[in-house]
């Protein structure tokens, strides 16, 4: 899965880029989408969503045009995480990129509580943090398989956290951009 900040391109690109090159990787395009209560990635998105729109509009949305929704990182206070939600079709129950595991284990039992099928994610902004984290789809089919199997929770979530002093530079270049935004 490719999901880029609040634009649908960059799956897209890669996914043809892929196919051009004749490379045996299945690639799922999505979009992590900055909504008004935190972040919600769509897999097969159609379009592209306004930043800070209603998480249960890009919800509702994203069904309409056959998409699915995961709610990556819920509980992660400090990076958008969206919290309890209604709708989504599977809940990141392991994400790389924390420093304690609480809120990973806090995504599992409400993953679980509301029998939402549980995913995990690397959330990669760097190529050494790809594969970190990561679902394991039990499929042997196409995308639509693995968009059906993930929706029937036929997955399992794996992974670790990545290295503290990753996530600290990344953290580091989060606040630096953040900065030079509210300065401009």
């Amino acid at each position: 899965m490719i999901c880029d900040h609040n634009t649908i391109e960059g799956g897209y690109r890669i996914a043809e880029w892929v196919d051009n090159n004749d490379i045996k990787l299945l690639v799922i395009p999505g979009v992590e989408v900055s909504t008004s209560r935190g972040h919600l990635i769509v897999l097969l998105p159609q379009r592209d969503f306004k930043i800070g729109e209603d998480p249960e509009e890009v919800i509702k949305t994203a069904h309409k045009d056959g998409s699915i929704v995961i709610a990556p990182h819920p509980f992660h206070r400090f990076r958008h995480g969206i919290g309890k939600i209604k709708g989504v079709d599977a809940i990141e129950v392991i994400n790389s990129k924390y420093i304690l595991s609480h809120s990973n284990k806090l995504a599992e039992m409400y993953a679980r509580s509301k029998n939402i099928p549980e995913v995990g994610g690397s959330d990669s902004h760097i190529p050494s943090t790809v594969g970190i984290a990561y679902t394991e789809v039990y499929t042997a089919g196409g995308i639509d398989d693995v968009i059906e199997a993930v929706c029937d929770g036929k997955t399992k979530a794996f992974g670790e956290r990545a290295p503290f002093q990753t996530i600290a530079t990344q953290f580091s270049w989060s606040i630096k951009r953040k900065v030079r935004k509210i300065m401009r």
